[in-house]
């Protein structure tokens, strides 16, 4: 049993007393800020048990919207005989070489887009002759358009809003050009021009 002040006549009271014994007033011990607290725990309880629910259903609703697709479309991999087995069709996504052009590519291929600006930054990285380089948040995000994946099988990327530390330590802002060999998978060349 814990003693608080009434909150009318001040005096100390049990948290538990329906009225204060000094004074009378009914639950001396209330307070808006006693009240908003529990609200909130009450609201807290109430979204996370929401949030569940919601998470239980859409659950479910996936569950059964592939079900009933799967008797349509596609056959149960139990009757697939061992040595076939199911595959998504190729697509751009997964094969630059189904992409349209260099902007097909960098739209829908996000894994090889992915591995062109990372391999990029790197190879520009080996070239910095003192300290690290500051990258922009996206760095790499422009292209030339057009057919070079199809035609030479490279794609061209250019950054030039990087900063390289010059001899003295100073940072300055440099383009970083990029030539990246999708055939075989690697830089072909990168190159650092200070402006």
């Amino acid at each position: 049993m814990a003693l608080k002040a009434c909150r009318e006549c001040g005096k100390e009271v049990s948290t538990e007393a329906d009225k204060c014994p000094h004074c009378g007033v009914g639950d001396p011990t209330w307070s808006i800020r006693n009240d908003r607290t529990k609200r909130g725990k009450a609201w807290a309880a109430f979204l996370s048990f929401a949030v569940v629910v919601f998470g239980v259903a859409r659950f479910l609703d996936s569950n059964s919207a592939q079900h009933s697709e799967g008797q349509a479309d596609i056959q149960r991999p139990e009757a697939l005989s061992p040595s076939v087995k199911a595959s998504p069709s190729p697509s751009c996504a997964s094969d630059w070489r189904l992409c349209k052009d260099n902007t097909d590519f960098v739209e829908n291929n996000l894994f090889g887009w992915g591995r062109v600006k990372g391999e990029c930054k790197e190879a520009a990285e080996t070239k910095s002759k003192f300290g690290t380089p500051e990258w922009p948040w996206l760095a790499f995000h422009s292209y030339i358009g057009g057919d070079s994946i199809h035609n030479t099988g490279t794609i061209f990327v250019s950054e030039d809003d990087a900063k390289f530390s010059n001899a003295f330590g100073a940072m300055e802002k440099v383009s970083v050009e990029c030539v990246y060999d999708l055939k075989g998978s690697m830089v072909k060349e990168a190159i650092i021009i200070q402006r």
